[in-house]
Protein backbone atom coordinates (compact mmCIF):
# COMPACT_ATOMS: atom_id res chain seq x y z
CA UNK A 1 0.00 0.00 0.00
CA UNK A 2 2.89 2.64 0.98
CA UNK A 3 4.50 1.44 -2.45
CA UNK A 4 1.65 2.79 -4.30
CA UNK A 5 1.51 5.97 -2.57
CA UNK A 6 5.04 6.37 -3.63
CA UNK A 7 4.18 5.61 -6.64
CA UNK A 8 1.66 7.93 -6.72
CA UNK A 9 3.17 11.09 -5.31
CA UNK A 10 6.07 10.43 -7.76
CA UNK A 11 4.41 10.72 -10.87
CA UNK A 12 2.43 14.05 -9.76
CA UNK A 13 5.93 15.13 -8.72
CA UNK A 14 7.29 14.00 -12.09
CA UNK A 15 3.56 15.91 -13.76
CA UNK A 16 4.69 18.75 -11.91
CA UNK A 17 8.09 19.24 -13.14
CA UNK A 18 6.90 18.96 -15.96
CA UNK A 19 4.76 21.44 -16.70
CA UNK A 20 6.97 24.01 -14.63
CA UNK A 21 9.98 23.14 -17.84
CA UNK A 22 6.85 23.74 -20.23
CA UNK A 23 6.69 27.02 -18.33
CA UNK A 24 10.28 27.75 -18.41
CA UNK A 25 10.59 26.78 -22.31
CA UNK A 26 7.51 29.21 -23.31
CA UNK A 27 9.07 32.13 -21.16
CA UNK A 28 12.29 31.48 -23.01
CA UNK A 29 10.57 31.50 -26.09
CA UNK A 30 12.01 33.82 -28.99
CA UNK A 31 8.43 35.80 -29.68
CA UNK A 32 7.87 36.34 -26.11
CA UNK A 33 11.29 37.45 -25.36
CA UNK A 34 11.33 39.61 -27.97
CA UNK A 35 7.69 40.90 -26.50
CA UNK A 36 9.13 41.55 -23.25
CA UNK A 37 12.39 43.15 -24.35
CA UNK A 38 9.82 45.66 -26.45
CA UNK A 39 9.43 49.29 -24.67
CA UNK A 40 6.18 49.72 -26.48
CA UNK A 41 5.29 46.40 -24.99
CA UNK A 42 6.65 47.18 -22.08
CA UNK A 43 5.11 50.41 -21.18
CA UNK A 44 1.40 49.06 -22.46
CA UNK A 45 2.17 46.27 -19.94
CA UNK A 46 2.46 49.49 -17.40
CA UNK A 47 -0.16 51.49 -18.07
CA UNK A 48 -2.56 48.65 -18.31
CA UNK A 49 -1.60 47.89 -14.74
CA UNK A 50 -1.83 51.59 -13.63
CA UNK A 51 -5.61 51.95 -15.14
CA UNK A 52 -7.03 48.33 -13.75
CA UNK A 53 -5.39 49.98 -10.19
CA UNK A 54 -6.76 53.18 -10.89
CA UNK A 55 -10.59 52.23 -11.61
CA UNK A 56 -11.41 50.67 -8.16
CA UNK A 57 -10.16 54.02 -6.61
CA UNK A 58 -12.30 56.43 -9.21
CA UNK A 59 -15.14 53.78 -8.62
CA UNK A 60 -14.92 54.12 -4.64
CA UNK A 61 -14.37 58.40 -4.79
CA UNK A 62 -17.68 58.42 -7.68
CA UNK A 63 -19.31 56.16 -4.49
CA UNK A 64 -18.68 58.36 -1.93
CA UNK A 65 -19.96 61.74 -4.16
CA UNK A 66 -23.51 61.45 -2.77
CA UNK A 67 -25.55 64.18 -2.31
CA UNK A 68 -25.18 63.77 1.28
CA UNK A 69 -21.31 64.09 0.87
CA UNK A 70 -21.10 66.30 -1.94
CA UNK A 71 -19.97 69.85 -0.94
CA UNK A 72 -22.96 71.53 0.84
CA UNK A 73 -21.96 74.72 -1.73
CA UNK A 74 -23.97 72.94 -4.30
CA UNK A 75 -26.12 70.45 -2.86
CA UNK A 76 -27.09 68.77 -5.95
CA UNK A 77 -26.05 65.19 -7.26
CA UNK A 78 -23.49 64.47 -9.79
CA UNK A 79 -26.11 63.69 -12.08
CA UNK A 80 -27.93 66.71 -12.17
CA UNK A 81 -24.96 68.75 -12.09
CA UNK A 82 -23.52 67.47 -15.29
CA UNK A 83 -27.24 67.57 -16.61
CA UNK A 84 -27.36 70.95 -16.06
CA UNK A 85 -24.29 71.68 -17.39
CA UNK A 86 -25.26 70.43 -20.39
CA UNK A 87 -28.12 72.38 -21.01
CA UNK A 88 -26.52 75.56 -19.55
CA UNK A 89 -23.83 75.15 -22.53
CA UNK A 90 -26.56 74.72 -25.00
CA UNK A 91 -28.55 77.59 -23.96
CA UNK A 92 -25.54 79.46 -24.07
CA UNK A 93 -24.77 78.25 -27.78
CA UNK A 94 -27.95 79.17 -29.00
CA UNK A 95 -28.80 82.55 -27.85
CA UNK A 96 -24.65 83.16 -28.80
CA UNK A 97 -24.87 81.81 -32.38
CA UNK A 98 -28.86 83.84 -32.54
CA UNK A 99 -26.88 86.93 -31.30
CA UNK A 100 -24.12 86.27 -34.36
CA UNK A 101 -26.93 86.32 -37.11
CA UNK A 102 -28.62 89.43 -35.73
CA UNK A 103 -26.66 91.23 -33.63
CA UNK A 104 -29.26 94.30 -33.73
CA UNK A 105 -32.24 92.10 -32.64
CA UNK A 106 -32.73 93.55 -29.29
CA UNK A 107 -34.40 90.54 -28.33
CA UNK A 108 -30.81 88.55 -29.37
CA UNK A 109 -29.46 90.65 -27.14
CA UNK A 110 -31.14 91.07 -23.93
CA UNK A 111 -31.25 86.93 -24.32
CA UNK A 112 -27.63 86.90 -24.78
CA UNK A 113 -27.00 89.07 -21.77
CA UNK A 114 -29.41 87.45 -19.14
CA UNK A 115 -27.07 84.10 -19.92
CA UNK A 116 -24.15 86.00 -19.17
CA UNK A 117 -25.45 87.21 -16.19
CA UNK A 118 -26.80 84.02 -14.97
CA UNK A 119 -23.72 82.13 -15.27
CA UNK A 120 -21.47 84.83 -14.09
CA UNK A 121 -19.37 85.17 -17.54
CA UNK A 122 -17.70 88.04 -19.55
CA UNK A 123 -19.31 90.72 -17.41
CA UNK A 124 -17.44 93.49 -19.64
CA UNK A 125 -19.56 91.79 -22.57
CA UNK A 126 -23.05 91.84 -20.26
CA UNK A 127 -22.77 94.98 -18.91
CA UNK A 128 -22.17 96.49 -23.03
CA UNK A 129 -25.26 94.38 -23.89
CA UNK A 130 -27.24 95.85 -21.24
CA UNK A 131 -26.49 99.44 -22.01
CA UNK A 132 -26.82 99.29 -25.52
CA UNK A 133 -30.75 97.88 -24.98
CA UNK A 134 -31.57 100.75 -22.24
CA UNK A 135 -30.58 103.45 -24.69
CA UNK A 136 -32.43 102.23 -27.50
CA UNK A 137 -35.73 103.25 -25.26
CA UNK A 138 -36.31 106.69 -24.15
CA UNK A 139 -38.08 105.30 -20.95
CA UNK A 140 -36.28 103.05 -18.38
CA UNK A 141 -37.88 99.48 -18.45
CA UNK A 142 -37.78 97.99 -15.64
CA UNK A 143 -36.11 94.24 -16.26
CA UNK A 144 -33.61 96.10 -18.36
CA UNK A 145 -32.41 98.24 -15.55
CA UNK A 146 -32.44 95.23 -13.15
CA UNK A 147 -30.15 93.49 -15.96
CA UNK A 148 -28.00 96.60 -16.09
CA UNK A 149 -27.53 97.24 -12.80
CA UNK A 150 -26.58 93.40 -12.14
CA UNK A 151 -24.04 93.74 -14.83
CA UNK A 152 -22.33 96.95 -12.86
CA UNK A 153 -22.16 95.00 -10.04
CA UNK A 154 -20.48 92.05 -12.03
CA UNK A 155 -18.32 94.54 -12.70
CA UNK A 156 -17.49 95.53 -9.22
CA UNK A 157 -19.19 99.13 -9.81
CA UNK A 158 -21.83 98.75 -7.00
CA UNK A 159 -22.39 102.50 -6.28
CA UNK A 160 -23.30 102.72 -9.84
CA UNK A 161 -26.09 99.44 -9.63
CA UNK A 162 -27.37 100.50 -6.22
CA UNK A 163 -28.23 103.98 -8.47
CA UNK A 164 -29.93 101.97 -10.86
CA UNK A 165 -31.63 99.86 -8.49
CA UNK A 166 -32.96 103.38 -6.83
CA UNK A 167 -34.70 104.32 -9.78
CA UNK A 168 -36.91 101.46 -9.50
CA UNK A 169 -40.11 101.81 -7.79
CA UNK A 170 -39.81 99.00 -5.75
CA UNK A 171 -44.17 99.10 -5.13
CA UNK A 172 -44.31 98.64 -9.06
CA UNK A 173 -42.21 95.60 -8.90
CA UNK A 174 -44.71 92.70 -8.96
CA UNK A 175 -44.68 89.17 -10.12
CA UNK A 176 -42.00 87.89 -12.42
CA UNK A 177 -39.95 90.91 -11.72
CA UNK A 178 -39.55 90.12 -8.70
CA UNK A 179 -37.38 87.51 -8.30
CA UNK A 180 -34.74 89.26 -10.23
CA UNK A 181 -35.40 92.77 -8.88
CA UNK A 182 -34.40 90.95 -5.13
CA UNK A 183 -31.56 88.86 -6.95
CA UNK A 184 -29.53 91.57 -8.49
CA UNK A 185 -29.99 93.80 -4.71
CA UNK A 186 -28.18 90.21 -3.03
CA UNK A 187 -25.43 90.74 -5.59
CA UNK A 188 -24.99 93.93 -4.36
CA UNK A 189 -25.39 93.27 -0.66
CA UNK A 190 -23.40 90.24 -0.35
CA UNK A 191 -20.69 91.33 -2.28
CA UNK A 192 -20.54 94.41 -0.07
CA UNK A 193 -19.86 92.07 2.78
CA UNK A 194 -23.69 93.60 3.91
CA UNK A 195 -25.19 90.28 5.49
CA UNK A 196 -28.01 91.34 6.77
CA UNK A 197 -29.04 93.08 4.21
CA UNK A 198 -28.28 89.84 1.69
CA UNK A 199 -30.23 87.90 4.11
CA UNK A 200 -33.60 90.25 3.36
CA UNK A 201 -33.38 90.03 -0.21
CA UNK A 202 -32.55 86.25 -0.07
CA UNK A 203 -35.63 85.31 1.75
CA UNK A 204 -37.73 87.24 -0.98
CA UNK A 205 -35.98 85.05 -4.09
CA UNK A 206 -38.10 82.44 -5.52
CA UNK A 207 -35.57 79.63 -6.08
CA UNK A 208 -37.85 77.70 -8.85
CA UNK A 209 -38.19 80.69 -11.16
CA UNK A 210 -34.46 81.16 -11.61
CA UNK A 211 -31.93 80.27 -14.10
CA UNK A 212 -29.35 77.57 -13.69
CA UNK A 213 -26.25 79.89 -13.49
CA UNK A 214 -28.39 81.79 -10.69
CA UNK A 215 -29.15 78.87 -8.88
CA UNK A 216 -25.79 77.62 -8.24
CA UNK A 217 -24.83 80.86 -7.76
CA UNK A 218 -27.51 81.19 -5.31
CA UNK A 219 -26.75 78.25 -3.21
CA UNK A 220 -23.42 79.18 -2.49
CA UNK A 221 -24.37 82.36 -1.24
CA UNK A 222 -26.97 81.01 1.26
CA UNK A 223 -24.01 78.45 1.82
CA UNK A 224 -21.75 81.55 2.83
CA UNK A 225 -24.76 83.53 4.45
CA UNK A 226 -25.12 80.93 6.93
CA UNK A 227 -21.93 80.21 7.53
CA UNK A 228 -21.18 83.60 8.34
CA UNK A 229 -24.21 83.33 10.67
CA UNK A 230 -22.61 80.58 13.11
Amino acid sequence: MGRNYFIVGFRILHRLQKKWQNYLDYGNAPFIRLLWYSPIFRWSLLVSCCVLVTIPFLLMRLWTVTPRHIDPQTRISVLDFIQASALRRSAERATENLYRIDGSNVVYRNNLAAALLSERQNPEKALRLTLEIIQEYEEIHYASAINHALALALNRRYEEAMDWMNRIPQEEIQGALKTPYRLAWLEIAFERQDMEAARRHAREIQEDVLMPGDKVWLERVLYELDQDRS
